[in-house]
């Protein structure tokens, strides 16, 4: 399910649904055990980021220009979080 997510989210190279559909198809003739469907895939991802995702802001600067950044505060929390677990 990780490798399967990671690659229809892979930032700079979009999968469409259409080739991952195939790529699942290929994972089941091939043997593979508990190959999700596409939808139970994108259920599964939409979990995740609900979860544990980081919130991504958008800004605009003063000359206009649209930006992204994620929340610093989700960041800091995260960070703390790990070196408090450790």
């Amino acid at each position: 399910m990780f490798l399967l997510d990671t690659l229809d989210n892979l930032p700079r190279m979009r999968i469409s649904n259409l080739l991952m559909n195939v790529f699942l198809w290929i994972l089941r003739e091939a043997g593979a055990r508990d190959v999700p469907s596409l939808h139970r895939l994108h259920e599964v991802h939409a979990s995740i980021w609900k979860s544990s995702g980081i919130p991504t802001m958008q800004h605009t600067s003063p000359k206009g220009n649209v930006y992204s950044m994620d929340d610093p505060r989700t960041l800091v929390a995260m960070v703390s979080n790990l070196i408090v677990n450790l």
